[in-house]
């Protein structure tokens, strides 16, 4: 059968991550389920990555192999999708192309907000350590990352990655004036599970002064953990861009 790349984007806040599970609803079951109710038989796909409970991607693509699509599906899954997920466009692709292992480019943002207010909570993380502090700063600690290329101090506990390499291209903090939102941007060829949260946690911890600079410079060295580490709420956190080389950009 044809396969397809299917662009969607989607609110992570009620699920529990991309991946299908056992015992809680992931985007992977929702969006499967919608699919095989429009085909009327069992659809399967394969996402560009896992996402963790309560984050969320304004850009991502998965694969599947269905025997025939024209534009209507579009509307077709997303009167069927909960209000959460959207699905934008599909485009054909060769029979071997792969959403995970084919993409070349992911990129995320992470939002953050020191003061309190009712309008960010479900798309921006609170950190009160964050109030008043230097983009400088926090850059500080973000560039020297730019100089590893392997992450293990980065990858939450237990995950089952084969390699600890990463080939980052971005990482840099800026400040948005009109929110008065901090925003980590960060692009790699890929990530580790969790590596983004500890990015902004360390970042965190060296503007406190719980962490020097020299504590992040040598377990990156050595490779080890943290003397501490702090992983960042999930909320801010947003898969923003995956690249293809078959893929067009909108």
């Amino acid at each position: 059968m044809p396969r397809f790349f299917f662009e969607i984007s989607y609110d992570g806040s009620s699920f529990h991550g991309w991946q299908r599970q056992k015992d809680a609803i992931s985007i992977q079951q929702t969006i499967e389920e919608a699919l095989s109710m429009i085909y009327r038989k069992e659809i399967e796909i394969i996402g560009c990555g896992r996402t963790d409970t309560g984050v969320h991607a304004s850009s991502y693509f998965f694969h599947t192999d269905l025997p025939e699509v024209n534009e209507n599906i579009v509307f077709r899954a997303n009167s069927i999708l909960p209000k959460s997920i959207a699905v934008h466009r599909f485009q054909k692709v060769h029979e071997e192309a792969h959403a995970r292992f084919d993409a070349i480019k992911r990129g995320y943002v992470y939002y953050a907000h020191g003061h309190k207010t009712p309008f960010l909570r479900s798309y921006s993380s609170r950190i009160i350590e964050l109030k008043d502090s230097s983009i400088d700063q926090l850059n500080t600690t973000a560039n020297l990352l730019l100089e590893y290329n392997e992450f293990a101090p980065f990858c939450k506990a237990h995950a089952d990655n084969k390699t600890m390499k990463c080939a980052l291209s971005h990482c840099e903090w800026t400040f948005n004036d009109h929110t008065k939102q901090y925003v980590l941007h960060v692009e790699s060829d890929r990530f580790l599970r969790g590596m983004i949260r500890l990015i902004v946690g360390t970042c965190i911890l060296v503007k406190k002064g719980d962490l020097s600079l020299a504590d992040v410079r040598k377990a990156l060295e050595n490779q080890v953990r943290l003397p501490k580490s702090l992983s960042a709420p999930p909320e801010g956190l947003f898969l923003n861009k995956v690249e293809y080389e078959f893929i067009t950009t909108l």
